[in-house]
């Protein structure tokens, strides 16, 4: 999944907090911008999960492995628009890179209920405030296999790479946190960079879920009439689930989405005007990934 989104300016920073957190102690490089005299620092812009069965690949001494840009031409008539992939089996990125003054953001489809949120503060001294969020899980059907989570940084000519020195988290990790709430690891990374009486100061962060699980056994989608009543009801196995489209009833107001798996269901209330229908309905590498199905109000 990539998304184009335009460069916001003048956001106002908004902090987000949450009860776990994990720093990296890596230190990205500067570089010295010839044009300005000012040092541009690395700018961290996501994050590689990387699982421990992963294959062979390349990497650098230090443990830096560096993405490739491609472009990719969309199948759908939509312009062509670049990517930076890692060359690594059984990794998963969530990234959002600059390029020509644009953010892309990179989601690699493993990551289900994956969300991002870009925002810049710019102020008078030249100082400029960066923050990005990112929210993502990953359903596994071994609970044996472990994950490092690694930031992903983007130099200022562009390149785009990780920095393999990542906290290592497994399914148990996130069992010993359910009390009193969901399951989750937030991962931050920090850069700051004085020049002067102005400084740069890049945060990125994830909220991590890596969970385990099996494949649903029903997908149910209900429709209502603007005045609750239910007007039609479709059931779906993982195998069934379309992902052609689906045409609710003209007289649908809204859709409540019921997945049950096992002796967990979980509801949710999709009002007019919501875009798909989302469930994890296949298996791909000992990974249970999203299906998407596109409403047709």
């Amino acid at each position: 999944m990539k998304i184009k989104t335009a460069l916001i300016v003048l956001a106002i920073l908004v902090a987000a907090a949450f009860t776990l957190g994990m720093t990296g102690v890596f230190t990205p490089s500067t570089n010295d911008n010839e044009e300005t005299g000012s040092v541009e620092p690395d700018r961290p812009i996501g994050y590689l999960i990387l699982r421990s069965d992963a294959g062979a690949f390349s990497k650098e001494d230090d443990g830096t492995v560096f993405a490739r840009r491609v472009e990719v031409d969309p199948q759908d008539g939509t312009p062509s628009y670049p990517d930076y992939v890692f060359d690594i089996d059984r990794a998963y990125g969530i990234y959002e890179y600059l390029e020509n003054d644009c953010n892309y953001l990179h989601v690699d489809p493993q990551l289900s209920n994956a969300s991002s949120r870009y925002d810049i503060r710019l102020l008078d001294n030249d100082s400029k405030e960066e923050f990005f969020h990112f929210e993502a899980n990953l359903q596994m059907v071994d609970d044996s296999v472990l994950c490092t989570v690694n930031t992903v940084y983007q130099k200022a000519d562009g390149q785009v790479y990780a920095r393999l020195d990542g906290e290592t988290v497994a399914p148990s990790d996130m069992s010993s946190m359910q009390a009193g709430g969901d399951s989750y690891i937030t991962y931050n990374a920090n850069v700051r960079c004085e020049d002067g009486n102005s400084y740069k100061e890049y945060t990125c962060e994830l909220v991590f879920r890596f969970l385990t699980g099996k494949l649903p056994d029903q997908i149910c989608v209900m429709e209502y009439d603007a005045d609750g009543a239910c007007i039609n009801v479709s059931e779906f196995t993982a195998d069934s689930f379309p992902e052609e489209g689906y045409v609710p009833d003209s007289r649908c107001a809204f859709i409540i989405q019921e997945t049950a798996s096992g002796e967990n269901t979980k509801r949710e209330l999709l009002e007019k005007g919501a875009y798909d229908i989302r469930a994890l309905a296949k298996e791909e590498d000992g990974v249970f990934i999203e299906k998407s199905c596109e409403i047709s109000w």
